[in-house]
């Protein structure tokens, strides 16, 4: 089977990045950066995607009254998944 590298971004600027009084955020997206075993492109980007729902999970919510958080719908709609087979 081959071997995929998966890495994410920001492809319509609606990161969870952002300054505010309790501080700055951390954009998961960052985090991703694995090699996975898949047997088409469509299936290893699901497997980044999953990956990606599990580092969200770990990520702290914002309450600001920006909100943007990672995991929400509006966020997801702006990450892209990177594959590159290897």
């Amino acid at each position: 089977m081959p071997e995929f590298r998966i890495t994410a971004e920001h492809v319509k600027g609606k990161s969870v990045s952002h300054p505010c009084r309790k501080g700055v955020y951390c954009d998961p997206t960052e985090a991703l950066d694995l090699n996975v075993i898949a047997l088409t492109e469509d299936d290893a980007i699901r497997k980044g995607f999953r990956k990606l729902e599990t580092l969200c999970e770990c990520t702290p919510v914002c309450d600001c009254s920006r909100k943007l958080h990672a995991g929400s719908n509006a966020w997801y709609d702006s990450v892209t998944i990177n594959v590159e087979q290897q």
